[in-house]
């Protein structure tokens, strides 16, 4: 009993993964694919989840360019959007931006999806039920020969997919990141500690944002 313990822990031991060794991880995207991390760099990311919560009867092709064109927008904010499910994740890291405090950005993308979407359901009857989320919190991230990689650190990128479920039609934030952006975005709190965004004060990040978005 004794020898066949000594022998288990010795095999245990040996298929442990050394600390230099890359880290293998699943990120949501479009095919679903495991990506290696060789050299992330932990930064703290602002995220945002766009819920499509009726996808399976959204047929019709109006739906699906005004969710594209919602996607192309964050784009064009310099984020990441990446496919999970009935989710669009869309991430704003240092890394992608130059930009060390992406926290405006990211609720201002989610306020331009929200018109976006709320523009198509006062055109068509064939409405889109979504909702959107939008945190602030730490990520690995890694930005090799053009390809983006990512794992979350924490529960970030969870805790902003639940937001989006229980937001109907609206921008919600959580409390980090009302905490993180008092005094600049006007907000409304909610009895689940999520914040409703109504406006956004400051405005000192709008010109490159509005800049991005025209070109």
């Amino acid at each position: 009993g004794i020898t066949a313990l000594y022998l288990y822990r010795r095999y245990s031991k040996s298929k442990l993964p050394k600390s230099n060794q890359s880290i293998k991880t699943s990120q949501p995207s479009d095919n679903n694919r495991s990506s290696i991390i060789d050299k992330g760099e932990k930064q703290e990311t602002s995220v945002v989840s766009l819920k499509i919560k009726n996808q399976a009867v959204l047929q019709n092709q109006e739906a699906s360019k005004a969710i594209e064109s919602a996607r192309w927008k964050a784009k064009e904010a310099g984020a990441k959007v990446y496919v999970n499910g009935d989710f669009r994740i869309i991430l704003f890291a240092p890394i992608l931006t130059n930009s060390k405090d992406n926290t405006l950005k990211a609720i201002r993308a989610a306020q331009t999806i929200e018109r976006i979407l709320n523009e198509y359901n006062k055109r068509f009857s064939t409405k889109i039920d979504f909702g959107i989320g939008v945190g602030v919190g730490e990520l690995i991230v890694e930005s090799k020969a053009g390809k983006f990689k990512f794992m979350s650190a924490d529960n970030t990128i969870t805790s902003t997919k639940n937001i989006a479920q229980s937001s109907n039609s609206e921008v919600l934030i959580s409390e980090k990141l009302h905490r993180y952006t008092a005094g600049k975005v006007r907000t409304e709190k909610r009895s689940d500690n999520t914040w409703k965004v109504n406006l956004i004060a400051d405005r000192s990040d709008q010109r490159d944002f509005l800049q991005n978005l025209k070109k």
